[in-house]
Protein backbone atom coordinates (compact mmCIF):
# COMPACT_ATOMS: atom_id res chain seq x y z
CA UNK A 1 0.00 0.00 0.00
CA UNK A 2 1.65 3.27 -0.84
CA UNK A 3 2.66 5.97 1.26
CA UNK A 4 -0.78 7.93 -0.08
CA UNK A 5 -3.22 5.07 0.60
CA UNK A 6 -2.27 4.79 3.86
CA UNK A 7 -2.73 8.15 5.08
CA UNK A 8 -6.19 8.31 3.69
CA UNK A 9 -7.20 5.33 5.25
CA UNK A 10 -6.16 6.29 8.37
CA UNK A 11 -7.83 9.79 8.10
CA UNK A 12 -11.24 7.67 7.17
CA UNK A 13 -10.65 5.18 10.15
CA UNK A 14 -10.17 8.42 12.60
CA UNK A 15 -13.59 10.14 10.73
CA UNK A 16 -15.58 7.22 11.30
CA UNK A 17 -14.23 6.43 15.27
CA UNK A 18 -15.38 10.30 15.88
CA UNK A 19 -18.41 9.47 13.61
CA UNK A 20 -19.73 6.17 15.98
CA UNK A 21 -18.48 7.96 18.98
CA UNK A 22 -20.81 11.00 18.34
CA UNK A 23 -23.46 8.58 17.19
CA UNK A 24 -23.44 6.75 20.32
CA UNK A 25 -25.28 9.47 22.35
CA UNK A 26 -28.22 8.81 19.85
CA UNK A 27 -30.94 6.11 19.90
CA UNK A 28 -32.70 5.10 16.67
CA UNK A 29 -36.18 3.17 16.92
CA UNK A 30 -38.87 2.31 14.18
CA UNK A 31 -38.58 2.48 10.67
CA UNK A 32 -40.40 4.91 7.46
CA UNK A 33 -43.21 7.44 9.00
CA UNK A 34 -43.11 6.43 12.87
CA UNK A 35 -39.34 6.40 13.16
CA UNK A 36 -37.58 8.18 15.74
CA UNK A 37 -33.90 9.66 16.59
CA UNK A 38 -33.69 10.40 20.52
CA UNK A 39 -31.15 11.41 22.93
CA UNK A 40 -30.99 12.20 26.40
CA UNK A 41 -27.99 15.25 26.16
CA UNK A 42 -28.64 18.58 25.27
CA UNK A 43 -28.90 19.43 21.31
CA UNK A 44 -27.29 22.61 20.01
CA UNK A 45 -28.51 24.05 16.66
CA UNK A 46 -26.18 26.84 15.61
CA UNK A 47 -23.84 26.50 18.98
CA UNK A 48 -21.23 23.91 20.57
CA UNK A 49 -22.76 24.30 24.03
CA UNK A 50 -26.68 23.75 24.12
CA UNK A 51 -27.59 25.34 27.71
CA UNK A 52 -30.84 23.48 27.70
CA UNK A 53 -31.94 20.50 25.98
CA UNK A 54 -32.81 22.73 22.65
CA UNK A 55 -31.09 25.50 22.13
CA UNK A 56 -31.18 27.38 19.02
CA UNK A 57 -28.54 30.35 18.09
CA UNK A 58 -30.11 31.85 14.57
CA UNK A 59 -33.18 32.49 13.44
CA UNK A 60 -35.30 29.93 15.78
CA UNK A 61 -37.21 27.30 15.33
CA UNK A 62 -40.05 26.57 12.78
CA UNK A 63 -43.16 24.33 12.53
CA UNK A 64 -45.23 24.26 9.17
CA UNK A 65 -48.31 22.39 8.34
CA UNK A 66 -50.63 22.74 5.53
CA UNK A 67 -54.16 22.26 7.44
CA UNK A 68 -55.89 24.90 8.98
CA UNK A 69 -54.96 24.42 12.22
CA UNK A 70 -51.17 25.58 10.59
CA UNK A 71 -47.65 24.94 12.64
CA UNK A 72 -48.23 24.36 16.06
CA UNK A 73 -46.23 24.46 19.47
CA UNK A 74 -46.95 22.50 22.71
CA UNK A 75 -45.59 23.11 26.21
CA UNK A 76 -46.90 20.70 28.76
CA UNK A 77 -46.62 19.61 32.79
CA UNK A 78 -47.48 16.22 33.46
CA UNK A 79 -47.23 17.25 37.11
CA UNK A 80 -50.85 18.22 36.50
CA UNK A 81 -53.49 15.73 36.18
CA UNK A 82 -57.35 15.40 36.12
CA UNK A 83 -59.11 18.22 34.53
CA UNK A 84 -56.58 20.48 35.01
CA UNK A 85 -54.96 22.39 31.85
CA UNK A 86 -51.20 20.63 31.63
CA UNK A 87 -50.51 21.02 27.39
CA UNK A 88 -51.04 24.49 26.49
CA UNK A 89 -50.48 24.56 22.45
CA UNK A 90 -50.31 27.56 20.19
CA UNK A 91 -51.20 27.12 16.91
CA UNK A 92 -51.11 29.56 13.63
CA UNK A 93 -54.24 28.95 12.27
CA UNK A 94 -56.73 29.77 9.22
CA UNK A 95 -60.33 29.76 8.30
CA UNK A 96 -62.71 28.07 9.18
CA UNK A 97 -60.89 29.18 12.58
CA UNK A 98 -60.14 33.32 13.26
CA UNK A 99 -56.51 33.86 10.82
CA UNK A 100 -54.27 33.92 13.99
CA UNK A 101 -52.19 32.89 16.56
CA UNK A 102 -54.55 30.58 18.65
CA UNK A 103 -53.54 29.47 22.47
CA UNK A 104 -55.54 26.32 23.02
CA UNK A 105 -55.98 24.51 26.37
CA UNK A 106 -55.93 20.59 26.55
CA UNK A 107 -56.61 18.50 29.75
CA UNK A 108 -54.42 15.98 31.52
CA UNK A 109 -57.16 13.28 31.25
CA UNK A 110 -56.93 10.22 28.63
CA UNK A 111 -58.49 11.03 26.18
CA UNK A 112 -57.09 14.43 26.06
CA UNK A 113 -60.06 17.02 26.23
CA UNK A 114 -60.10 20.01 24.60
CA UNK A 115 -60.28 23.52 26.70
CA UNK A 116 -60.80 25.58 23.97
CA UNK A 117 -58.74 28.95 23.15
CA UNK A 118 -58.08 30.90 25.97
CA UNK A 119 -57.26 33.62 23.52
CA UNK A 120 -56.28 34.75 19.79
CA UNK A 121 -53.82 37.09 18.61
CA UNK A 122 -55.65 37.68 14.86
CA UNK A 123 -53.46 38.53 11.99
CA UNK A 124 -54.70 42.16 12.27
CA UNK A 125 -53.40 42.62 15.82
CA UNK A 126 -56.51 42.32 17.48
CA UNK A 127 -56.32 40.32 20.47
CA UNK A 128 -59.59 38.09 21.73
CA UNK A 129 -59.53 37.01 25.05
CA UNK A 130 -62.57 34.42 26.06
CA UNK A 131 -63.86 35.31 22.77
CA UNK A 132 -63.41 31.96 21.19
CA UNK A 133 -61.55 30.48 18.23
CA UNK A 134 -64.68 31.28 15.53
CA UNK A 135 -65.18 34.92 16.82
CA UNK A 136 -62.76 37.55 15.32
CA UNK A 137 -61.81 40.18 18.41
CA UNK A 138 -64.00 43.33 17.75
CA UNK A 139 -60.86 46.10 18.56
CA UNK A 140 -57.28 45.76 19.86
CA UNK A 141 -58.17 43.83 22.81
CA UNK A 142 -61.85 42.23 22.86
CA UNK A 143 -62.61 40.72 26.75
CA UNK A 144 -65.65 38.08 27.13
CA UNK A 145 -66.07 37.32 30.54
CA UNK A 146 -64.85 39.00 34.41
CA UNK A 147 -63.11 41.62 32.42
CA UNK A 148 -59.53 42.90 33.11
CA UNK A 149 -57.95 43.34 37.10
CA UNK A 150 -55.29 45.97 37.68
CA UNK A 151 -53.94 45.59 41.06
CA UNK A 152 -51.27 48.17 42.48
CA UNK A 153 -50.44 48.41 46.25
CA UNK A 154 -50.30 52.06 46.82
CA UNK A 155 -52.77 54.66 47.76
CA UNK A 156 -53.86 54.90 44.26
CA UNK A 157 -54.21 51.84 43.62
CA UNK A 158 -55.04 49.77 40.42
CA UNK A 159 -55.89 52.24 37.29
CA UNK A 160 -56.86 52.51 33.60
CA UNK A 161 -55.73 54.89 30.99
CA UNK A 162 -57.61 55.93 28.54
CA UNK A 163 -56.12 58.13 26.04
CA UNK A 164 -56.29 60.49 23.06
CA UNK A 165 -53.34 61.60 21.31
CA UNK A 166 -55.13 64.61 18.78
CA UNK A 167 -55.60 66.28 21.99
CA UNK A 168 -53.35 69.41 22.92
CA UNK A 169 -52.65 71.85 25.07
CA UNK A 170 -54.84 71.90 27.99
CA UNK A 171 -57.42 69.79 26.87
CA UNK A 172 -57.79 66.49 28.78
CA UNK A 173 -55.88 63.95 26.73
CA UNK A 174 -55.87 61.25 29.47
CA UNK A 175 -58.71 60.21 31.46
CA UNK A 176 -57.35 57.46 34.12
CA UNK A 177 -59.71 55.57 36.40
CA UNK A 178 -58.12 54.74 40.01
CA UNK A 179 -59.42 52.63 42.65
CA UNK A 180 -58.11 54.28 45.90
CA UNK A 181 -57.69 55.03 49.13
CA UNK A 182 -56.41 57.10 51.97
CA UNK A 183 -55.11 59.72 52.21
CA UNK A 184 -57.86 60.33 49.38
CA UNK A 185 -61.32 59.11 49.96
CA UNK A 186 -61.69 55.21 49.62
CA UNK A 187 -63.53 54.69 46.07
CA UNK A 188 -63.21 54.92 42.26
CA UNK A 189 -61.67 58.21 41.11
CA UNK A 190 -62.04 59.52 37.65
CA UNK A 191 -58.46 61.95 37.31
CA UNK A 192 -57.80 63.83 34.36
CA UNK A 193 -54.36 64.88 32.77
CA UNK A 194 -53.27 67.65 29.98
CA UNK A 195 -51.33 66.72 27.30
CA UNK A 196 -48.17 68.15 29.13
CA UNK A 197 -48.96 65.74 32.25
CA UNK A 198 -50.82 68.21 34.53
CA UNK A 199 -53.17 66.79 37.28
CA UNK A 200 -56.04 68.89 36.25
CA UNK A 201 -58.33 66.75 39.36
CA UNK A 202 -60.93 64.44 40.06
CA UNK A 203 -63.97 64.85 37.51
CA UNK A 204 -65.98 62.29 39.44
CA UNK A 205 -65.90 60.21 42.42
CA UNK A 206 -67.97 56.73 42.97
CA UNK A 207 -67.26 56.24 46.99
CA UNK A 208 -66.61 52.43 48.33
CA UNK A 209 -70.25 53.36 50.52
CA UNK A 210 -72.11 54.38 47.27
CA UNK A 211 -72.05 58.06 47.64
CA UNK A 212 -71.06 60.13 44.33
CA UNK A 213 -69.20 63.33 43.96
CA UNK A 214 -68.86 65.26 41.01
CA UNK A 215 -66.17 68.17 41.16
CA UNK A 216 -64.13 68.90 43.65
CA UNK A 217 -63.67 66.47 46.19
CA UNK A 218 -62.41 68.75 49.39
CA UNK A 219 -66.30 69.54 50.04
CA UNK A 220 -67.97 69.85 53.13
CA UNK A 221 -69.08 66.88 55.13
CA UNK A 222 -72.18 65.01 53.19
CA UNK A 223 -72.91 62.23 55.08
CA UNK A 224 -75.90 60.62 54.77
CA UNK A 225 -76.47 61.93 51.33
CA UNK A 226 -75.67 59.50 48.28
CA UNK A 227 -74.56 62.49 45.65
CA UNK A 228 -72.82 65.47 45.55
CA UNK A 229 -72.42 68.33 42.94
CA UNK A 230 -69.65 70.81 43.27
CA UNK A 231 -70.82 73.96 40.73
CA UNK A 232 -74.53 73.18 41.26
CA UNK A 233 -76.79 71.31 38.62
CA UNK A 234 -78.67 72.63 35.25
CA UNK A 235 -81.96 70.61 34.00
CA UNK A 236 -85.03 71.54 33.24
CA UNK A 237 -87.22 69.32 36.00
CA UNK A 238 -87.06 68.07 39.28
CA UNK A 239 -88.84 65.58 41.12
CA UNK A 240 -88.61 65.14 44.80
CA UNK A 241 -90.25 62.16 45.74
CA UNK A 242 -92.15 62.33 49.30
CA UNK A 243 -91.86 59.25 51.65
CA UNK A 244 -95.19 59.68 53.03
CA UNK A 245 -98.35 61.84 54.07
CA UNK A 246 -96.66 62.67 56.90
CA UNK A 247 -93.64 64.75 55.19
CA UNK A 248 -96.40 66.66 54.14
CA UNK A 249 -98.22 70.06 55.66
CA UNK A 250 -102.13 68.94 55.22
CA UNK A 251 -101.75 68.26 59.25
CA UNK A 252 -102.42 72.03 59.26
CA UNK A 253 -106.01 71.51 58.89
CA UNK A 254 -106.73 69.30 61.56
CA UNK A 255 -109.03 70.02 64.28
CA UNK A 256 -106.28 69.36 66.66
CA UNK A 257 -103.77 71.34 65.26
CA UNK A 258 -102.76 74.09 67.76
CA UNK A 259 -102.15 77.13 65.35
CA UNK A 260 -100.43 80.03 67.18
CA UNK A 261 -102.03 83.37 67.99
CA UNK A 262 -100.89 86.14 66.01
CA UNK A 263 -99.27 87.78 69.02
CA UNK A 264 -96.91 84.83 70.02
CA UNK A 265 -96.01 85.02 65.80
CA UNK A 266 -95.18 88.67 66.39
CA UNK A 267 -93.34 87.85 69.26
CA UNK A 268 -91.21 84.94 68.08
CA UNK A 269 -90.27 87.13 64.94
CA UNK A 270 -89.20 90.19 67.38
CA UNK A 271 -86.71 87.73 69.31
CA UNK A 272 -85.92 85.65 66.23
CA UNK A 273 -85.68 87.15 63.08
CA UNK A 274 -87.42 84.12 60.58
CA UNK A 275 -90.96 82.96 61.25
CA UNK A 276 -91.65 79.86 64.02
CA UNK A 277 -91.01 76.14 62.71
CA UNK A 278 -89.04 77.32 60.05
CA UNK A 279 -85.17 77.36 59.63
CA UNK A 280 -83.18 79.98 60.52
CA UNK A 281 -80.15 81.69 57.59
CA UNK A 282 -77.46 80.12 59.67
CA UNK A 283 -79.05 76.81 59.73
CA UNK A 284 -80.03 76.77 56.35
CA UNK A 285 -75.92 78.00 55.54
CA UNK A 286 -74.91 75.06 57.90
CA UNK A 287 -76.79 72.08 56.89
CA UNK A 288 -78.19 72.94 53.85
CA UNK A 289 -81.41 73.57 51.61
CA UNK A 290 -83.68 70.18 51.95
CA UNK A 291 -86.08 71.16 49.45
CA UNK A 292 -88.71 68.26 50.05
CA UNK A 293 -88.52 69.95 53.59
CA UNK A 294 -87.82 73.15 52.88
CA UNK A 295 -91.43 72.96 50.33
CA UNK A 296 -93.38 71.70 53.15
CA UNK A 297 -92.51 74.20 55.70
CA UNK A 298 -93.72 76.62 53.39
CA UNK A 299 -96.94 74.98 52.37
CA UNK A 300 -97.49 74.84 56.56
CA UNK A 301 -96.71 78.88 56.28
CA UNK A 302 -99.36 78.82 53.73
CA UNK A 303 -101.47 76.89 54.95
CA UNK A 304 -101.68 78.64 58.81
CA UNK A 305 -101.54 82.30 56.64
CA UNK A 306 -104.96 80.52 55.07
CA UNK A 307 -106.44 79.67 58.54
CA UNK A 308 -105.04 83.65 59.80
CA UNK A 309 -107.41 84.82 57.12
CA UNK A 310 -110.60 82.73 57.48
CA UNK A 311 -110.64 83.77 61.43
CA UNK A 312 -110.07 87.23 60.27
CA UNK A 313 -113.20 86.96 57.63
CA UNK A 314 -115.21 85.97 61.01
CA UNK A 315 -114.44 88.57 62.87
CA UNK A 316 -115.21 90.74 60.32
CA UNK A 317 -118.43 89.31 59.41
CA UNK A 318 -119.31 89.39 62.86
CA UNK A 319 -118.44 93.07 63.60
CA UNK A 320 -119.87 94.07 60.80
CA UNK A 321 -123.32 92.67 62.15
CA UNK A 322 -122.91 93.88 65.16
CA UNK A 323 -122.47 97.14 63.85
CA UNK A 324 -126.07 96.27 61.69
CA UNK A 325 -127.68 95.48 64.49
CA UNK A 326 -126.22 99.12 66.76
CA UNK A 327 -127.40 101.29 63.64
CA UNK A 328 -130.31 99.72 63.48
CA UNK A 329 -131.53 100.53 66.93
CA UNK A 330 -130.03 104.32 66.76
CA UNK A 331 -132.46 104.81 63.96
CA UNK A 332 -129.12 105.05 61.22
CA UNK A 333 -129.54 103.53 58.10
CA UNK A 334 -126.45 101.96 57.17
CA UNK A 335 -124.90 103.47 53.49
CA UNK A 336 -125.33 101.66 50.34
Amino acid sequence: MSTNNKTAFIVLLMASLGWLQASSQWTQSGTGGTGKITTLNNVGIGTANPAVQLHVVGEGVISESGSAEGGRFSIRNPSKTGVATNNWTLYNMTAPYVAGVHFWRYSGTAPVVSQGAAMIIADNGNVGIGTGSTTSPAGQLHVVGDGIISQFNSAEGGRISIRNTTKAGSDVTNWTIYNMTAPYSKGLHFWRYSSTGANLGDAVVFNDDGSVKIGAVTTPNVAGYKLYVDQGILTEKVKIAVAGSVQWADHVFYKNYQLLPLEKVEEFIRQNKHLPNVPSAEEMVKEGNDLGKTDAKLLEKIEELTLYMIELKKENTEMKNIMKKHLKKSGCHEKE
